[in-house]
């Protein structure tokens, strides 16, 4: 890209270390014959390559997170990866006012048939949510194209 461009600064921005998310496929269907752990197989030195050779050409590389950012570095010690976390300065953020009367609410977003997203939701609810559940308290999922195992949480 920065070749067609003459010579313009790339800054790579790693939303995910992809590497690490197939890596992390493989550990839990590794043995099976699920399509996704098939899948995982074949492309996870593809993408490991991919990725290390982006990071490599970039002029800055950005993660989220520094478990992200760790997850790039494997790739190579010398790629220098900056993290800048999305989110929200809650201190800065205040909504409006809430009554006492309405509990408090936890908010997941996020496009609800993105794998990652979908394993996600599916942990804090098996995990998290009943250690929550205990206090009155109201979890929204929102977010499009919920796949079949996000749209059974409701009520959950």
């Amino acid at each position: 890209i920065a070749r067609r461009h003459g010579g313009v600064a790339t800054i790579l921005d790693e939303h995910n270390c992809q590497h690490g998310l197939i890596r992390s496929t493989i550990g839990r269907n590794g043995a099976t014959r699920d399509p996704r752990a098939i899948w995982s197989r074949l492309q996870y030195p593809r993408v490991r390559r991919f990725e290390r050779w982006a990071c490599r050409t970039a002029d800055a590389v950005i993660a989220v997170s520094e478990d992200d950012a760790s997850c790039l570095r494997e790739l190579d010690a010398s790629i220098a990866v900056t993290v800048v976390p999305n989110g929200v300065d809650l201190p800065a953020a205040n909504g409006p006012e809430r009554s006492p009367a309405d509990p408090p609410r936890l908010l997941f977003s996020g496009t609800m048939d993105y794998r990652p997203n979908v394993e996600g939701i599916a942990w804090f609810v098996q995990q998290v949510w009943p250690l929550l559940a205990r206090e009155p308290i109201a979890l929204d999922i929102v977010g499009r194209d919920p796949v079949a195992s996000v749209r059974a949480l409701a009520g959950a």
